[in-house]
């Protein structure tokens, strides 16, 4: 944690591993900048690949595991992601389940916090259309290969 100012009770291993940690407790981070922005508020989450929660400065209760899994997450809580960029694009959204390369990759990133308890198992499992803002499906199951990808 070579730029961390601050923090309770976290574990950091890789290179740049909550790297400008300013605050948050009970963290975990293994791999190159994994939980790198954790932030006051950010309580128990487990980050493990590179760059796995790399934008999270709040969020709470999140698991991921894989490499950029819940990426561009920021405040979003109680997620688990697990697969190679799975809840990559997940910004404030809290309650979803990726399990599977690229699933559920491209929720909908909004601006304001919203549960949505999605479910995805499986690769490209509800990965979502291209236009990111227009992915904003709630209280969806999906599993298998591809199973409502777009």
């Amino acid at each position: 944690m070579p730029l961390a100012t601050s923090g309770t009770s976290n574990i950091a291993i890789g290179n740049l591993a909550m790297q400008e940690a300013n605050g948050g407790s009970t963290g975990i981070a293994i791999g190159g900048s994994a939980l790198s922005k954790q932030a006051a508020g950010a309580l128990e989450n487990i980050a493990i690949g590179y760059s796995s929660q790399a934008a999270t400065t709040s969020g709470a209760n999140n698991i991921s595991i894989g490499r950029q899994s819940l990426f561009g997450n920021t405040t979003g809580s109680d997620n688990i992601a697990i697969g190679w960029n799975a809840l990559l694009n997940n910004i404030t959204n809290n309650g979803s389940t990726a399990i599977g390369h690229y699933a559920l990759e491209r929720a909908g990133n909004v601006s304001s916090p919203m549960s949505t308890y999605n479910t995805a198992l499986g690769y490209e499992t509800m990965r979502g259309g291209a236009t990111v803002l227009a992915n904003t499906g709630r209280l969806n199951t999906a599993m298998g290969y591809r199973a409502l990808a777009n």
